[in-house]
């Protein structure tokens, strides 16, 4: 398994997460990635 740096990157971007956007365990639900990538 690879270990990626940020430079390993073209594009690099910090989301704040929002507390709607997470599930009872505390981890990104999936559809909500989809909303990122339309802003």
């Amino acid at each position: 398994m690879m270990n990626l740096q940020r430079s390993d990157f073209d594009y690099w971007s910090a989301i704040n997460t929002r507390w709607r956007d997470m599930d009872a365990l505390g981890h990104l639900n999936h559809a909500i990635y989809l909303e990122y990538m339309e802003t």
